[in-house]
């Protein structure tokens, strides 16, 4: 496991720089997931199948 070091003055600025990075990924992530509901709803209605009998 790697580690990260922060060189801040204190606690809560360490807390806060982690939070914007993590509530950004999360956005990141959330985006994502929504882009590939979209595509694979695209791809359903276009082939006339649904997933599960794809799969």
């Amino acid at each position: 496991m790697e580690v990260i070091k922060l060189k801040v003055p204190d606690v809560a600025t360490a807390i806060g720089v982690l939070e914007t990075s993590l509530k950004r990924e999360l956005f990141l992530l959330d985006k994502s997931i929504l882009n590939t509901k979209k595509k694979l709803q695209d791809f359903e209605e276009k082939n006339n199948v649904r997933s599960e009998g794809f799969f």
